[in-house]
């Protein structure tokens, strides 16, 4: 639990920047995320960081051989609304991080769907792989209405 705890203050620091730290904390069958700064804060934004930071600690520990999380992970239109533009910045520029810390093809997948536009340096490929539409119909996701 420690030692996730430290990944996910490293998550969280990636998305919210280094005045603040996280914690994972354990009490019997409960799990709690933490974010200090100056005490603890909670906001919708937070909230929202916290889950992501979560799920992207638990990538990261697969990645480095701890858990067995399947390495492969969807955040379906995140609360980009909730959060400051430069902290959803954030979020894809870490995943591009992460990437680049592999030689070669990295172990993970993670997929991020939004209706926000990622930042200009993730808006291209490899990065930004689909961009779909709602109208017309080849520009929907499997190009036919379900």
């Amino acid at each position: 639990v420690d030692r996730f705890s430290t990944t996910f203050d490293y998550v969280v620091r990636a998305i919210l920047g280094d005045e603040v730290t996280a914690r994972a904390d354990t009490s019997g069958r409960s799990l709690s995320l933490v974010v200090e700064e100056h005490g603890e804060r909670e906001s919708a934004a937070i909230e929202t960081v916290k889950l992501l930071a979560f799920d992207l600690a638990a990538l990261v520990a697969s990645a480095e051989g701890r858990g067995a999380f399947p390495r492969f992970l969807i955040h379906d239109g995140p609360r980009e609304a909730d959060m400051a533009s430069d902290i959803y910045d954030r979020l894809f520029i870490f995943a591009r991080e992460l990437e680049a810390c592999f030689d070669g093809e990295p172990s993970f997948q993670y997929i991020v769907t939004t209706t926000t536009a990622p930042p200009v340096e993730c808006a291209i490929e490899p990065v930004l792989r689909l961009t779909l539409a709602g109208a017309p119909a080849a520009e929907r996701f499997l190009r036919c209405d379900l």
